[in-house]
């Protein structure tokens, strides 16, 4: 059993989570991971053309990722 595993075990017996714990947890959800992995190619895009409405984009997509995960719960 993985680290995560037990966190989420030891959440769904009532025990409180650290704030660095949650982050953690946040970021082990696939959907975020694979909106962070879009927002960064969006984000390196912008930056590598010198367009900010790429970088913006990127940078709302990685947004977004964190409001579903924090919509979740």
């Amino acid at each position: 059993m993985g680290w995560v595993e037990k966190r989420i075990d030891a959440l769904k017996r009532g025990r409180k989570l650290t704030w660095i714990e949650r982050r953690m947890l946040e970021h082990a959800n696939p959907v975020h991971l694979f909106l962070l992995l879009i927002a960064a190619v969006v984000l390196v895009t912008g930056l590598w053309e010198n367009n900010v409405s790429y970088s913006l984009v990127g940078l709302a997509i990685a947004l977004l990722g964190h409001v579903y995960c924090w919509m979740q719960k």
